[in-house]
């Protein structure tokens, strides 16, 4: 197809997912103002963002990538129709195991939303300093704030997942990321200029300290309760203006829960002298689970889920 608009009409007869208007009139305008001309696309469907983008400037090179076989073959034809192969490359590939080496101003995730998470971080490395990662669909199509309005077990699976991603993004002391009431909701990502790569060393069982150069920022203590871990000390010994260390103690923890199998990881209100707000910030919820269940020693304050 020659055209964008027959390239959207196809999209809309055939139930082919693509970004809605709102959302592409907002990234595109970003690419723009951001001069973000090295694009990385997971996820090309049959090409309608790609060639948007490369329609931006002759300037911009866009890499994508598509699964299925049949819409990487539609997308390619689009790109030969409106001579943007010069612009675009295209790969037939799952980009869980898609290699590159190469450098990207801007990131676009959208794709499969259960794996937006392992997307994030495969790609992270081949992000330029200034770049951003966006994520498409946070809001998926208002079922993310609204999981009643289905009954599909598929997609209450696929919403819980998408709600981890939130968690994931907001917790995450690598990036600083702005979740965005735009289209079906879009995360900007940007690396956090603030964060330290802290070592983690476990001196007793479930005792840990974050050190870098020699110098002790913070301490952690994860112990566990019958089938759940829980955050039972925290202390935060340097931070900033950002709370990197605190978010980078949390993401810690939140890592060795996923390590050991467990779904969520518990902290209380009060621990650590954090407040609920803080933690909450950082996609942190309230759990059902009550302290007395989790037998828990003066644990003081409600508990707070961080599903991971």
């Amino acid at each position: 197809m020659k055209d964008i608009e027959k390239l959207k009409l196809y999209a809309s007869k055939n139930e082919v997912p693509i970004i809605n208007d709102e959302g592409c009139t907002f990234l595109l305008s970003l690419i723009k103002e951001k001069q973000l001309y090295r694009i990385l696309e997971i996820g090309s469907a049959i090409g309608y963002t790609a060639s948007l983008f490369a329609k931006i400037s002759p300037e911009v090179k866009v890499t994508t990538v598509e699964l299925d076989l049949d819409r990487y073959v539609i997308a390619k034809q689009n790109f030969f129709d409106m001579n943007l192969l010069s612009q675009i490359s295209a790969f037939n590939e799952d980009a869980l195991t898609f290699n590159t080496n190469l450098q990207f101003d801007l990131i676009f995730i959208d794709a499969s939303k259960a794996q937006y998470i392992k997307f994030f971080e495969r790609f992270k490395k081949n992000l330029s300093p200034e770049g951003i990662i966006v994520s498409d669909n946070l809001f998926f199509h208002g079922l993310v704030k609204n999981p009643a309005l289905t009954k599909n077990y598929s997609t209450i699976k696929l919403i819980r997942k998408i709600k981890k991603y939130h968690a994931f993004l907001k917790l995450n002391p690598e990036f600083n990321t702005e979740i965005l009431p735009i289209g079906d909701g879009i995360s900007i990502s940007k690396k956090n200029p603030h964060h330290k790569t802290l070592h983690f060393e476990e001196h007793t069982r479930g005792h840990f300290t974050a050190t870098k150069d020699s110098e002790v920022f913070g301490e952690i203590s994860i112990l566990r309760k019958k089938e759940c871990l829980y955050v039972n000390d925290l202390k935060v010994l340097k931070s900033n203006e950002n709370s990197t260390t605190l978010k980078t103690l949390l993401f810690f923890a939140a890592q060795k829960t996923k390590e050991q199998g467990f779904h969520s990881l518990y902290v209380c209100e009060n621990c650590g002298g954090v407040s609920v707000e803080d933690f909450k910030d950082m996609g942190f919820e309230k759990s059902n689970a009550n302290i007395e269940k989790l037998n828990i020693q003066n644990a003081k304050g409600q508990l707070l889920e961080f599903k991971v």
